[in-house]
Parts: structure tokens; C-alpha cells; sequence
């Protein structure tokens, strides 16, 4: 379910070293993405409350995601 998110997420981190996402697990565990395989992060999204998607090479503001009610 989570696979397509985690390779687009990999691939967002990849391209430009300015970008980061941050997941927070439901147990209020903060994980940066950076380096993880796509399979690993699809694991982490399993067990997400929250992902916070930042670019900070550009005037974008930042975007969070709250899957808190488990959708």
C-alpha cells in the first residue's frame, strides 16, 4: 500500500539535497528519511501519524501530511 509513496518520496530526497521528509510514528518516534531505501521508508509509513515534506532551497513553504485518524 505505502510502496508507491516511498519510492516517490526516495526519489524527492535524491534529486536535490535541499529536500527532507520527516515522519513521526505513532509511538511519537521522529524519523528523517534521508538515506533509507525505499522499502525501509515503506515500513516507517506503515506506522505513521505525521510526514513533513521541506524544501529549503526554495521560497515553497513546507507541507505536512496528518494521517493521525489511520486513513
Amino acid at each position: 500500500m505505502w510502496a508507491g509513496l516511498a519510492a516517490v518520496f526516495v526519489a524527492f530526497i535524491k534529486s536535490r539535497s535541499s529536500r527532507k521528509v520527516i515522519v513521526t510514528t505513532k509511538n511519537n518516534t521522529t524519523i528523517h528519511a534521508e538515506g533509507l531505501t525505499a522499502s525501509e521508508l515503506e515500513r516507517i509509513l506503515a506506522i505513521a501519524a505525521s510526514i513533513a515534506v521541506i524544501d529549503t532551497g526554495g521560497s515553497q513553504p513546507e507541507r505536512s501530511i496528518d494521517n493521525s485518524d489511520g486513513a
